[in-house]
């Protein structure tokens, strides 16, 4: 698939509908469409709160979270094959499982400091407090450390991570499911 068009009659698209759609170079929705709104880089909700979906083949290189935009849906930067780096705002409060799981030239997440919900070390995305990994980038490198004190590794949170090593603290208790899938290196 390479273009895609919302029409107006449009009311409801299921999670992670066009995550894997990496030839898309075109996606549109009809502005009278009363849920959906995309502009070209993103498909949102009408109010560009929540970015449903990255059009992935469109993003090359650094990526900013528009400043509307509080919520980031479970996978809406899966499978973006040519995204290096993503930039979290403070008002972001709200990132769903594997945001950007399976993303080869990811190397890292840069989370505003003034963020209450979200931090980044090492560009490896955690939660506010340290004690959950949330994403580790795909293109990160050869070796990753998790920072002291986590207690939770996040669903997919390596998912198709290229690294050879990983360093767990003993802090970790908890390692949701298919947190290493696709971790062909490791």
């Amino acid at each position: 698939i390479n273009s895609i068009r919302i029409s107006k009659f449009v009311e409801s698209i299921g999670q992670g509908a066009f995550s894997g759609c990496i030839s898309l170079r075109s996606f549109t929705v009809d502005p009278d469409n009363p849920a959906y709104a995309s502009d070209g880089q993103f498909f949102y909700n009408k109010t560009r709160s929540t970015i449903f979906s990255a059009l992935g083949a469109l993003i090359r290189g650094s990526c900013a979270i528009p400043t509307s935009v509080s919520t980031i849906a479970q996978g809406a930067f899966e499978s973006c094959p040519n995204i290096t780096d993503i930039t979290i705002h403070d008002r972001v409060t709200n990132i769903g499982a594997r945001p950007a799981a399976d993303c080869p030239s990811l190397k890292r997440f840069v989370v505003d400091s003034m963020n209450r919900n979200y931090a980044s070390i090492g560009g490896i995305l955690y939660d506010r407090q340290i004690t959950k990994v949330i994403q580790v980038p795909g293109g990160v490198g050869d070796f990753v450390e998790i920072a002291e004190g986590v207690k939770t590794i996040g669903n997919s949170a390596f998912l198709g991570c290229l690294m050879t090593i990983a360093i767990i603290p003993n802090s970790v208790s908890s390692v949701e499911s298919v947190a290493f899938n696709q971790c062909e290196n490791l």
